[in-house]
């Protein structure tokens, strides 16, 4: 095939950045086609641009962290009167300087090398292998090999592989927790977005986040050190910035240094004019400097941070360098996301409720067991629908555990763990399927059922399913909708702090078509409802109380 493609200038943001660049113009600017480069031009670009690959600064050499706890003031006096004591043959003296001296660096290092391998972590946040389509052909390659002007192809459960400008998607959501905190995806489309919308830039999929659902197909406009994990890499590497606390200790620092050093050169020339020997007066005036440095106050503070910095990291917060660790005792407001950080993000299914009655997860694991079998028969009837209408795929780094949007993975594992359905169910394509769209509040997917009739199954938000239903299904059979039963369990549900989706299903008549783009559904019969859960962290409650509490000082 011949080589259509063109060297590609600058993978620099054109305009007010990639966010406001229409499709096409995207596409001219790297000199690519919705058929992607070809081999030839890829190569010769990773030439010139280098892999897609985050560079993490080496660790810092060893001695060169234990120098580096010597670099003070303070430290340097103890350090020359350490000297000269041993010189002096004063070995009690020098001894116990020297005990100070070694505890402080041992302290220090031993924290910032910890906080060096912390830091070599970031590498692990790219993915191995992933897909590109090379001169129309989709293909599997290292993902150090992407280059800007590369189309990827994405698909649910698949990590972004670098800075993506999306040129074609289908009902696409992306978990971009790693980069902004909050774990609810966010959906994404195509057209061009003006300046005032740059800090949401949903026409961009970044480097490192994961697709929860949908499919898409993105240009990629930033790699390596350039992506936005890149660049959150630099800064987490930036070391030279001084915290307020190391300004006012190095400052008090120089001064008695000073003091400490007119000092000892005024009494060591007094004593002389007096008529004292120069090695008499030279050991007071050792003896002067030592005894007025207060050699205490490097190790208190190392060990104070150092205390805070090891809580921290009981809570895996990864502190870097441990005077960063003071803005802890000078925080006045806090802005926390919930979902995550509050809370554990592992919803979990409850309670389900449907016409033949409620299963309550929260009063035992064995509550559906212990149900009546027309209760059991309808809890499972909804989460059956809801695992069959979802997204959450096999972790494949993590063996029976699921990976997608957090409502799917609990249906799914609720419903397998319920019997309700099974994995190899699951795994089956279905005939149709539309996935979740916020503007719509529903999925929907046409799966086969074991007697090998067609079934429409469709969840989503408990009043748009209420909506669209004609009937719902009693313990004997299908009966009139109650809508007002329903409203009122959903708000009981609601009011317990629960997220309710709901359920619902039609079977298509045998010479009903099946299309593709499923149309808005119709005629279904209710199902039932069921509440998640996502429960706080251990310990959130007791700070949240401390932190608002009187003794906090502030909000």
């Amino acid at each position: 095939m011949p080589d259509t493609t063109q060297s590609a200038p600058s993978p620099v943001p054109p305009g007010p950045g990639w966010h406001g660049v229409g499709t096409e113009d995207a596409l001219v600017h790297l000199a690519s086609t919705p058929d992607g480069l070809t081999d030839g031009e890829a190569a010769r670009r990773r030439d010139e641009w280098g892999a897609n690959v985050i560079d993490v600064a080496e660790a810092t050499p060893w001695w060169k962290v234990l120098l580096r706890q010597f670099v003070s003031p303070l430290i340097g006096i103890l350090v020359i009167a350490a000297v000269v004591t041993a010189l002096l043959r004063e070995w009690v003296d020098s001894g116990a300087i020297l005990f100070i001296l070694l505890l402080n660096a041992g302290i220090g290092f031993w924290q910032e090398r910890r906080a060096e391998k912390a830091v070599q972590a970031l590498r692990n946040l790219t993915v191995p292998t992933c897909r590109v389509v090379r001169a129309g052909v989709v293909r599997r390659v290292e993902t150090a090999e992407l280059v800007p002007g590369d189309v990827v192809p994405l698909e649910s459960g698949e990590r972004v592989p670098a800075d993506l400008r999306l040129i074609d998607t289908a009902d696409l959501r992306v978990d971009e927790s790693l980069l902004t905190g909050e774990v609810h995806p966010v959906g994404k489309g195509v057209e061009a977005l003006p300046d005032s919308e740059r800090t949401e830039r949903t026409n961009l999929a970044y480097g490192g986040t994961l697709v929860t659902s949908g499919r898409a197909r993105g240009l990629v406009v930033a790699t390596g050190d350039r992506s936005e994990l890149g660049q959150i890499s630099e800064l987490v590497q930036i070391t030279d910035t001084v915290s307020p606390l190391q300004v006012l200790t190095h400052r008090l620092e120089r001064r008695i240094g000073l003091v400490v050093a007119v000092a000892s050169v005024v009494v060591f020339t007094l004593g002389v004019l007096l008529g004292y020997t120069p090695s008499e007066m030279f050991r007071t005036a050792v003896a002067l400097a030592v005894a007025s440095v207060p050699e205490s106050l490097p190790i208190v503070l190392t060990v104070a941070m150092s205390l805070g910095v090891a809580r921290m990291a009981r809570h895996n917060a990864i502190v870097r360098s441990l005077p960063a660790v003071e803005t802890l005792g000078s925080t006045t407001l806090i802005g926390s996301d919930k979902t995550g950080t509050l809370t554990m993000n592992r919803l979990t299914v409850q309670a389900v409720w449907s016409p033949a009655g409620t299963v309550d997860g929260r009063a035992g694991a064995h509550a559906l067991q212990g149900a009546s079998p027309a209760v059991r028969a309808g809890a499972q009837d909804v989460l059956r629908t809801g695992a069959l209408t979802n997204e959450a795929v096999p972790d494949q780094q993590h063996a029976g555990h699921l990976q997608g949007d957090a409502v799917d993975v609990a249906f799914a594992l609720a419903a397998l763990r319920s019997g309700a359905v099974t994995e190899e169910e699951r795994s089956r394509a279905p005939l149709a399927d539309l996935p979740y769209e916020p503007h719509l509040r529903l999925s929907q997917t046409v799966r086969t059922a074991h007697d090998g009739s067609r079934v429409l199954h469709v969840k989503g938000s408990p009043d748009v399913l209420v909506g669209l239903s004609t009937r719902m299904a009693g313990p004997d059979g299908p009966v009139p909708l109650d809508t007002g039963l329903v409203e009122e369990v959903n708000e009981r549900m609601a009011r317990e702090g629960l997220r309710v989706i709901a359920t619902a299903r039609r079977v298509l008549a045998a010479d009903e078509p099946v299309p593709a783009d499923l149309p808005w559904p119709q005629g279904l019969t209710f199902l039932g409802l069921a509440g998640l859960e996502d429960p706080p962290r251990e310990g959130v409650p007791e700070a949240v109380a401390r932190c608002v509490g009187p003794a906090s000082g502030s909000r």
